[in-house]
């Protein structure tokens, strides 16, 4: 789909594919990114939690020599970082333009609403912790806080099939949903539940854990997440990984900035 919702298609580029959407958003965020939980050792990496983070979170360095290969050789500029002070300083120190969407309120809201702002982030998400198993309302006082400062406001959910029904029925509205997405149902609860809220949901949808941390080969994650979402982040830890994952995400979800992916 183009962002105003038409369908767009030659069947033989996956780029264009009619089944793949695009984002309906009025300044449609980055349609590729890159994620950041292998940078801390998120704990759905298993044995490779504790080499992730000592290699990245401990050694921010790399971090930033990563984004910037991302950005200026392959040409993609999304980051979905979580807004935490050693993640944020190692995104300002890239030598590139990065467009942020920034996840707020593991720990303190109001502290990392700072963060989010210090990468002047585009779009600023509430965080799991903050949205699932607690009431509409109460998270809808926390994305007042968010509104203050920024126009396109989400939340993030751990728990997308109790989750996202609930928001959908409730009346009250965001503009993104951030939700696991993935061919193996991973992370996803009830899988049927989730596909069937995307396929149907006027919320723009950013995709996650879309490789089933590491369980998928990017061929097999990415062609699915792209038929329910309008975006996707892609955690990488090196730069083999990142063109292999990125460049195929790209043809898929359409390269940034109308970059060719193919180089050409």
């Amino acid at each position: 789909m183009t962002p105003s919702g038409e369908r767009v298609g030659d069947d033989d580029d996956p780029g264009a594919d009619p089944d793949v959407r695009r984002s309906r958003a009025p300044d449609p965020l980055p349609p590729v990114m890159v994620g950041t939980s292998p940078f801390l050792g998120a704990g759905q990496f298993g044995h490779r939690a504790l080499l992730y983070r000592r290699t990245f979170y401990e050694k921010p360095e790399n971090i930033t020599a990563l984004l910037e290969y991302c950005a200026l050789e392959l040409g993609v500029e999304g980051v979905q970082p979580i807004a935490d002070p050693v993640i944020v300083d190692a995104i300002l120190a890239v030598d590139a333009d990065l467009r942020c969407v920034t996840v707020v309120g593991l720990h303190d809201l109001t502290s990392e609403l700072e963060l989010a702002a210090a990468l002047d982030s585009e779009a600023v998400l509430l965080h799991a912790n903050r949205v699932d198993g607690r009431p509409v309302e109460d998270v809808c006082e926390d994305l007042d806080e968010v509104r203050e400062n920024w126009g396109t406001v989400g939340i993030a959910t751990h728990e997308p099939h109790v989750t996202l029904p609930r928001w959908e029925s409730s009346g009250e509205r965001v503009d993104v949903y951030m939700v696991p997405l993935n061919p193996l149902g991973a992370f996803m609860g009830d899988k049927e539940t989730v596909e069937t809220v995307l396929k149907n949901t006027e919320t723009v949808v950013v995709a996650k854990k879309v490789l089933a941390a590491g369980r998928l080969p990017p061929s097999e994650g990415i062609p699915y997440a792209a038929r329910l979402a309008d975006a996707m982040a892609l955690g990488v830890t090196s730069r083999g990984e990142a063109d292999e994952t990125l460049t195929l995400a790209m043809k898929f979800m359409g390269s940034p900035s109308g970059a060719d992916p193919d180089g050409g």
